[in-house]
């Protein structure tokens, strides 16, 4: 019986040390995507995890101490962690260029045209009847004159013709 028990008691301090072992990996694996300098943190993890477990093997304790020191560290390390790893934070930095580059080009374009479209925010010519972009009517063509006019208008101003009222059509 006692020839079982140590086997047994064997058996699960094992079990205790590697899952230990497997949280002190995790963590050192973990912290080398989300922080710059990757040696400090998973060092530290290391000499707090096995700094118990070389203590309680002198002094021939159970393995419990060093597993709820490891689950503790590791909970320590979930809530202190980053949100994101190093390249989630350069992709998200990188797409928020890229909306700022997008951006100043429409302003740029916008300098030089005028106008945007008033749904999807593309640089549109004064000429244009639709967006190219989002297939808005921007514009009417008079039906005296053949000059394009605003869709609001209903008086055209540059032959004073009353154009009917569109909006009644449209629906």
């Amino acid at each position: 019986m006692s020839i079982t028990s140590d086997i047994l008691m064997m058996y699960l301090d094992f079990l205790i040390v590697a899952v230990a072992i497997v949280l002190t990996l995790w963590i050192a694996f973990d912290s080398f995507r989300r922080y710059q300098n990757k040696w400090i943190l998973p060092s530290i993890v290391l000499v707090v995890t096995f700094g118990p477990f070389l203590v309680q093997s002198f002094l021939q304790n159970s393995n419990i101490k060093w597993l709820l020191v490891s689950i503790f560290l590791w909970i320590i390390y979930l809530i202190i962690r980053p949100e994101f790893t190093i390249e989630e934070t350069t992709s998200m930095e990188t797409e928020q260029r890229i909306r700022d580059l997008t951006k100043r080009y429409y302003e740029f374009e916008l300098s030089k045209t005028g106008t945007i479209c008033p749904v999807c925010g593309l640089p549109i010519e004064k000429e244009y009847k639709i967006c190219p972009n989002c297939f808005t009517k921007l514009r009417n063509e008079c039906s005296h004159c053949k000059q394009l006019i605003d869709i609001h208008w209903t008086v055209c101003p540059y032959c004073e013709h009353k154009e009917r009222d569109t909006k009644k059509y449209e629906e």
